[in-house]
């Protein structure tokens, strides 16, 4: 009876582990992807949504595990996990170098929402954890780096 006992609490223990701490089901709170030729924006195309969710599943596995990619956070200051914040998306460069560039608000802070919109959001120079940008290299086909706005 006790080994079954040590094996189904494994098991459970496991479960819960892969259905909750799985850093390859990351996905932001919402995000909004900005269309080129959008007034006030510089963004010459329009990033596809499978290509933004591909971005959020290798920024959410780069959160779990630090990376050297992730700048400015103080030392022993994780981020946020990525369901805590809203993301806008952009797509700029010409068709040989293009990159998606995104900026990213904690979800608790009041103007995160307006980050969902059309309109001009300006990012603090300084908050930790809370505000970030980051940039996706279309040709490599990966996330280049991520910049948390530390004061």
């Amino acid at each position: 009876m006790k080994p079954l006992l040590t094996f189904l609490l494994a098991a459970a223990a496991l479960a819960f582990i892969s259905a909750c701490g799985s850093p390859t089901r990351g996905k932001s709170a919402a995000h909004v992807i900005i269309p080129a030729g959008t007034f006030g924006v510089e963004n010459s195309w329009t990033p596809p949504e499978a290509q933004v969710q591909e971005m959020e599943r290798e920024l959410a596995r780069m959160f779990y595990a630090a990376d050297r990619r992730i700048t400015g956070l103080p030392d022993g200051v994780p981020p946020y996990p990525l369901s805590d914040y809203n993301i806008r998306y952009s797509g700029s460069g010409p068709a040989e170098s293009r990159y998606i560039f995104a900026e990213a608000m904690h979800t608790s802070l009041p103007e995160s929402a307006r980050l969902l919109t059309m309109e001009k959001v300006n990012m603090p120079e300084s908050g930790g954890p809370r505000y970030l940008t980051f940039m996706y290299d279309m040709n490599r086909k990966r996330i280049t780096n991520v910049r948390f706005n530390t004061p």
